[in-house]
């Protein structure tokens, strides 16, 4: 059934994890998706705050949150 809780194990480096934040993070995509997005970006810029320092979190008009950065694609 939609939003069943599961136990799911992801691995990635660095430029997979920066590209998932892009995409999914951003505004444009689905609520769900973007939640999610926001709480791994969290995760990582604690762990590595060298490599994912550079975005910064956005409110967005209906009370959610984004995340963009100056520099994709680096």
């Amino acid at each position: 059934p939609n939003e069943t809780e599961t136990i799911v194990v992801v691995t990635g480096n660095v430029r997979a994890w920066r590209h998932f934040i892009e995409m999914r993070a951003s505004a444009h995509s689905e609520v769900e998706i973007r939640a999610l997005a926001v709480r791994v970006f969290l995760c990582l810029r604690v762990l590595e705050p060298i490599l994912f320092g550079d975005y910064k979190i956005e409110a967005l008009p209906d009370g959610t949150f984004s995340v963009a950065t100056a520099t994709p694609k680096v």
